[in-house]
């Protein structure tokens, strides 16, 4: 499990959504986390509810930060759990 700057662990579970590896950013940086789960929306389609469900089965109980471009923070924000969601958009994306 990740540490922070508090020492606390925390399960976390990271969904990466890209259109592909090569314009992927901080990819090398990310690697080393254990729950990194990258979505090629290329090759896999974009990142939906099927897809939560399956690298996250325990999604209702997590708290969620969604962040993108305001149609994909919509689109994933109509299925999250109520009360647990924390966003940001990338207007302008």
């Amino acid at each position: 499990m990740p540490q922070t700057d508090k020492q606390l662990a925390l399960p976390v579970t990271l969904l990466y959504s890209v259109k592909n590896l090569s314009e992927g950013v901080f990819i090398s940086e990310l690697s080393n986390l254990s729950e990194l789960r990258i979505i090629e929306t290329e090759t896999e389609g974009r990142l939906d509810e099927t897809k939560i469900k399956k690298y996250c089965p325990d999604w209702r109980k997590r708290t969620w930060w969604i962040c993108g471009p305001p149609a994909m923070v919509e689109a994933v924000t109509i299925f999250s759990p109520p009360g647990k969601v924390k966003s940001e958009e990338f207007t302008g994306y």
